[in-house]
């Protein structure tokens, strides 16, 4: 059984806690496995990571655990086109190549 854990909804503030820092120990020290879309952004820096999300990453990669990224690089008028077609053949990326999302070696993106 899979629970979606977000930090909207599952996280609470901690008094003489860095914010980042008690998502990590209220949400990412306890989950099993990391699932992460990405689309352009990642958010903000937090003083140790580039954003909370790549701290995330970091630390979840860091305990052994799985963690399983993926991205979408094309525009969205092509995404709106590929969701509403009946039958696609799946994802492409846009023309020029290249990488959209790297995160400090957390991140590996798949061949296409």
């Amino acid at each position: 059984m899979l629970l979606l854990v977000k930090w909207e909804t599952h996280a609470l503030p901690t008094s003489g806690v860095r914010p980042q820092g008690a998502i990590n120990d209220q949400l990412v020290d306890r989950c099993d496995i990391l699932v992460g879309m990405f689309w352009t952004k990642l958010g903000t820096g937090t003083g140790v990571a580039a954003s909370g999300t790549v701290e995330e990453i970091d630390r979840f990669v860091a305990n052994g655990k799985p963690a399983m990224l993926s991205e979408c690089c094309c525009s969205i008028q092509t995404l709106r086109r590929i969701l509403l077609s009946p039958m696609h053949s799946g994802w492409s990326r846009p023309s020029g190549g290249g990488r959209c999302l790297q995160l400090s070696g957390s991140f590996r993106g798949n061949d296409r």
